[in-house]
């Protein structure tokens, strides 16, 4: 489809909102531009485009949202505008974190829509007013685990570091021995010692957190 021009990508598993949202969007006088309304996630993504603001309709979609908001900005798409039933801070700081240019939830009126689209164009980020201060303080908790978390990995030495590397690829005692040439007994003395200096208590918790704060690459590969 040629999505040149100012446009809107409707993503709804909703055909009233559908529906609705494009016959008001499209209306002669509508900031939004030519719109063009899909119900499925999974695949709107090839119809995304750099001139294209998208608007992801949480309710019943196929796809994660952020998980979404993250497959467009790595298509190098235009803007996602995330409309969702309650105001979830969780859900708008992850949608963020993704890519995402603004959150809005649905109890917004067609003519306040239409400026959150005209302002992610603009390249702004819109957040509902109500949202700010709790994303504020989300973001604020977020630092300081980020922070706790770099001081617990700062004490691993270099093979521990790797450890947790091929723990967090969920990797047994013996992998661990294999891929580092040691003892099975060392692989897992140094299991317990990063756990210990992690504070976890298990090697699928000691993973998590590798996950979360991005240690799930060895050394080396970061490095580079």
């Amino acid at each position: 489809a040629d999505m040149t021009g100012p446009a809107v990508l409707l993503v709804s598993a909703d055909p009233w909102l559908r529906a609705s949202l494009s016959e008001v969007l499209s209306a002669p006088g509508s900031p939004a531009g030519r719109v063009t309304a899909v119900a499925e996630a999974s695949t709107a993504v090839d119809r995304t485009a750099a001139s294209a603001v998208a608007v992801f309709d949480t309710a019943g979609a196929d796809t994660p949202v952020a998980a979404w908001c993250a497959q467009v900005a790595r298509a190098g798409s235009g803007p996602v505008l995330v409309l969702h039933d309650v105001a979830d801070v969780d859900l708008l700081s992850a949608c963020l974190e993704a890519g995402a240019a603004g959150f809005q939830t649905k109890d917004l009126s067609v003519a306040e829509l239409g400026a959150a689209i005209e302002a992610v164009r603009r390249g702004e980020m819109v957040v509902p007013g109500n949202m700010l201060g709790s994303l504020l303080g989300s973001l604020i908790k977020r630092r300081r685990r980020d922070g706790q978390a770099e001081e617990r990995y700062a004490t691993l030495t270099r093979r521990e570091r790797e450890v947790l590397s091929a723990i967090a690829a969920n990797e047994d005692a013996a992998a661990i021995a294999r891929r580092l040439v040691i003892s099975p007994q060392t692989a897992r003395t140094h299991i317990q010692n990063v756990l210990g200096k992690l504070d976890v208590h298990s090697r699928l918790e000691a993973a998590n957190f590798a996950h979360q704060h991005g240690y799930d690459t060895s050394p080396r590969k970061r490095a580079g």
